[in-house]
């Protein structure tokens, strides 16, 4: 029973962020700044504001308020336990982003500027969608089945042929679902792109299309994702013309199993990351030794390049072969 209590708890707080139509994208929030919940335990009452100061959403490089806002403010401890958070009311200050004062509500505030009155809602950090693929998706689409590949060289056979058919609606599919993860709380989003022969970059071209529309709402990464195989498709020329166009991190895929020579395939990734001052995240499905000697090898390569921090291993499947040790 309390299993199923915690199960329509969380329910109750997704379905909420839904309702709520994305506060954070709707109030241009990036960053630290995200999703908002109404606290279902304490109603405050809106303070009156000047209407005509107000605006649909703020954007990017605005001063405005936030009045009324719900911050934690420390924790209620039972027995030695943390059972609770306390919260206070307060307004905020935001200058370009940031959270420039913290006022308590009897505290005088600027009216000169746009105020924005969210009524004892819950400020929380934005979410952060760091794997999705916003430039190839049936979403926004008519409803399609999904079909049974036998391996990964099946899927991207039938991949060359679905690109082009996606192609005419790829920045319009991509658009519905920024809207999607926008209005569950995401206001970050690092999305792959494939980079390949049969697309070439006109896949980057619609995405950063996309992006671009908003820009005052999701801040977001882009990775030249070379899903063909880099070295299978040589698309290391088409990489590193997507790494001047802007994408942010230089994608790889299974070096050992698609491409064929591992080594190669990780110094060749390494090496236009580090062209190009850019991070790295590769799709890494293999399994077992091939996948653990994949990880090992680009965790020195990483080293050597002087790339901490810069670098993330996707799906990582191989993990689950390692011992306890």
């Amino acid at each position: 029973m309390e299993q199923k209590n915690n199960e329509l708890s969380r329910r109750s707080f997704i379905g909420k962020a839904s309702k709520i139509g994305g506060a954070s994208a709707v109030l241009g929030m990036s960053g630290a700044m995200g999703l908002f919940m109404e606290d279902d335990r304490e109603h405050v009452e809106a303070k009156q504001i000047d209407k005509q100061k107000h605006q649909k959403s703020p954007k990017k490089g605005d001063t405005y308020m936030l009045l009324n806002v719900r911050l934690e403010s420390g924790y209620e401890y039972e027995n030695g336990n943390v059972v609770a958070t306390r919260s206070t009311i307060r307004n905020l200050e935001i200058k370009k982003g940031i959270i420039s004062k913290i006022l308590d509500t009897k505290e005088a505030y600027r009216r000169d500027i746009d105020c924005y009155d969210v009524q004892g809602m819950l400020l929380l950090p934005g979410f952060k969608d760091m794997h999705i693929h916003l430039d190839k998706t049936f979403y926004g689409g008519p409803w399609r089945g999904a079909v049974h590949r036998k391996n990964i060289f099946d899927i991207i056979e039938v991949e060359k042929k679905l690109l082009l058919e996606l192609l005419p609606t790829a920045q319009e599919r991509a658009e519905k679902l920024i809207e999607l993860i926008m209005s569950f709380g995401s206001t970050y989003v690092r999305s792959h792109c494939n980079i390949d022969p049969t697309v070439g970059l006109r896949n980057l071209e619609k995405l950063k299309k996309a992006l671009a529309n908003y820009s005052d709402k999701i801040s977001h990464e882009i990775v030249a994702f070379p899903q063909h195989g880099l070295l299978l498709s040589n698309s290391e020329s088409l990489l590193r013309e997507a790494m001047q166009l802007g994408a942010t991190h230089v994608g790889g895929l299974d070096p050992t199993l698609v491409d064929g020579n591992m080594e190669k395939s990780l110094q060749t990734m390494v090496q236009i990351a580090v062209d190009n001052n850019a991070g790295i995240d590769i799709h890494l499905h293999e399994g077992g030794e091939t996948g653990l000697k994949a990880v090992n090898r680009l965790a020195d390569l990483t080293e050597e390049a002087g790339l901490q921090g810069k670098v993330t291993i996707s799906h990582a499947f191989s993990l689950a072969s390692l011992s306890p040790d």
